[in-house]
């Protein structure tokens, strides 16, 4: 028997799309970084930084 690590799972793009846009992972947020996913946290500046430049936009129409 070994210590290894297990080997962890790679994906290709076409499979994460298809997993990722699942109704099951609506309300959550993944990256596929080196065939690997991973869940990230919302980011609330991002967001902040997003309704900034909506708001500028509707004033500007």
């Amino acid at each position: 028997m070994t210590n290894a690590p297990p080997a962890l799972l790679t994906y290709t793009i076409a499979a994460f799309e298809a997993w990722a846009f699942q109704p099951e992972q609506a309300n959550q947020r993944f990256e596929l970084i080196d065939g690997e996913m991973i869940e990230v946290p919302s980011n609330v500046y991002s967001s902040w930084l997003a309704l900034k430049i909506m708001t500028e936009i509707m004033i500007y129409l």
